[in-house]
Formats: C-alpha cells, sequence, structure tokens
C-alpha cells in the first residue's frame, strides 16, 4: 500500500469538510465562549497574545525534522478542530492558518470600516490543498505572522464598529470579536502541531 492509499484510507473515517463541530462544542461555543469570553479582554490584549502564540506556534514546528513536515498526522480529538482536518502535516497546518487568518483579516478591515463583506464565512472552504513545499508554507506564514495585526491597525477606522458579520460557529460577530478570532484560532491549531511533532516523534 503506498502512502497516497494509507492517507485515503484514514480520510475516509473522518468526517467530511465542514461537517462541523460536535453538538456540544457548538453549544458551549455559542452560550458561553460567545457572550463571556469573546472580544475579551481586547483588542491589544489580542495583538500581544497572536504575537506569543505565533512565536510559540514557530517554535513547534522548529522541533519537527524538515524532512517530516509534509508528513501527515493524525492527532486525537480536540476543542475547535473539525474532524476532518485532524489528518494534517504541520505544512498543511501552517497553510490553513494563513488561509483563514487572511480571509479574518480582510473580514475585519470591512466591518472595521462600516462595510459588510458580501461573503458568507465557511470551515469547508478553508482546507488546506496540501500542494505547495513545506519551505513555502513555513515562509507564507512567517510573512503573514510578522505583518497581520499592524496591517489590521493600519487599515481599521473604527474598532467599534456595529457591523456584523456571521461566524460560522459563533453567529454575527462585529470586528472586535472577529479580532479575538485570530488568537483564538492559533491556540488551536498551536495544540494541533504540538500533537502532530508528538506523533512524529513517537513513530520514530
Amino acid at each position: 500500500m503506498t502512502q497516497a492509499d494509507k492517507d485515503a484510507a484514514v480520510i475516509a473515517t473522518l468526517d467530511k469538510p465542514g461537517a462541523g463541530l460536535p453538538l456540544g462544542q457548538q453549544l458551549l461555543l455559542r452560550l458561553y465562549v460567545k457572550p463571556f469570553l469573546a472580544a475579551k479582554p481586547g483588542w491589544e490584549a489580542d495583538v500581544a497574545s497572536l504575537r506569543k502564540l505565533n512565536d510559540k506556534i514557530l517554535d513547534a514546528v522548529a522541533g519537527i525534522p524538515a524532512s517530516d513536515l509534509s508528513r501527515r498526522v493524525l492527532v486525537p480529538p480536540q476543542m475547535g478542530l473539525e474532524n476532518s482536518s485532524r489528518y494534517w502535516s504541520a505544512a498543511m497546518t501552517l497553510e490553513h492558518m494563513v488561509i483563514v487568518g487572511t480571509g479574518v483579516r480582510n473580514i475585519i478591515v470591512a466591518l472595521g470600516n462600516g462595510t459588510v463583506p458580501n461573503i458568507k464565512p465557511d470551515t469547508a472552504s478553508v482546507k488546506p490543498a496540501g500542494n505547495g513545499t513545506p519551505a513555502d508554507a513555513l515562509a507564507s506564514f512567517t510573512t503573514f505572522a510578522d505583518s497581520v495585526m499592524a496591517d489590521i491597525d493600519a487599515k481599521v477606522t473604527n474598532r467599534d464598529s456595529t457591523a456584523k458579520l456571521d461566524h460560522p460557529w459563533f453567529g454575527a460577530f462585529t470586528a472586535r470579536q472577529w479580532h479575538w478570532i485570530l488568537p483564538m484560532h492559533a491556540v488551536i491549531h498551536l495544540k494541533q502541531l504540538r500533537a502532530i511533532a508528538k506523533g512524529i516523534k513517537e513513530s520514530a
């Protein structure tokens, strides 16, 4: 059996992309995380948090041998990670973070200038293709991580705009709440990257 065959066999056991989170997690996000945690403690705290998280993400990737950055690892189920996303490589995870982060940045800028984008965000459309090289994925993530928050701050004119766009898990979110999504999303995939690194190490 080839590696492609093995990958296909694992993927066949997982949910389809965009299937969403288990009901319990959905309820937790809607009933607790959204009203009590989203957009708190604030804009500047989000910036500082994301900077620290991105450094930890790069450290986690640095701990994976370069030859294994494109190796898929099935990680255990975790909060905020769709079942269909559990069998990615480190490079795919970085690719996904850039796709999502770029989209979220554009949404924040639009909402922060009083415009509601004519889009419907969905999780199925932001899965990584995995076609690029690991070096490309790492370079793209590093560039994104270095520039995203400054780019947002340079373009947003009203952090407290009341314009809203639906998030696929949380419902209607303002610019501030979408801003909070960036470090929250990084937390999820930092945990995933550490699980990928652990899986690679244990199988060595």
